[in-house]
């Protein structure tokens, strides 16, 4: 079995695979619990196959999975916003974290950003309260801007706290 990772965009016969991998790394679901993901926070989808078909195919969008031994085992999503890029949906399945692939992945999405879309910023948004994570980030490059997105009511995603909402993270 090979341990290297792959990297490469999704298409749509990807979708099934890729919606797994996002719900466990960010909801939860497995018996090994991902240190990323929002369990105890939210519950519910956290994508629909739908919504991943739709930013598959769009133009000013890509999601870069990782595979391993043929399984896709992470993926990010980058997104052009004019001259910045929003790099999100960053997610490696909970068995196979703390192997390098979230690092490989958000590198990827950035040369992606600057190199395809010539995106000259990275922005990104981290659910309050994850200290872990926003450290994790920071080690990244990334620095909080202080500004803040509201927790979406209409996801279908359920609020197991009250008062989340979203940090807005760059890097130049």
């Amino acid at each position: 079995m090979s341990k290297e990772i792959q990297l490469r965009l999704a298409t749509i016969e990807d979708v099934p695979r890729l919606g797994e991998v996002i719900q466990f790394a960010y909801r939860g679901g497995k018996p090994k619990r991902s240190w990323a993901n929002e369990e105890g926070k939210v519950t519910g989808i956290r994508t629909t196959s739908e919504e991943l078909e739709t930013l598959i195919s769009a133009a000013d969008k890509v999601i870069i999975v990782a595979v391993m031994s043929e399984q896709i085992v992470g993926s990010v999503l980058v997104e052009k916003e004019g001259s910045d890029a929003h790099i999100g949906l960053l997610a490696v399945d909970p068995d196979m974290q703390s192997n390098g692939i979230g690092r490989t992945l958000l590198q990827a999405a950035e040369n992606h950003a600057y190199e395809e879309f010539g995106c000259t910023k990275f922005l990104m948004t981290i659910l309050c309260g994850r200290d872990d994570l926003l450290a994790w980030y920071t080690r990244a490059g990334y620095s909080d801007t202080g500004k803040t997105k509201p927790f979406p009511k209409d996801t279908g995603a359920v609020e197991l706290v009250s008062g989340l909402y979203f940090q807005i993270l760059s890097k130049p």
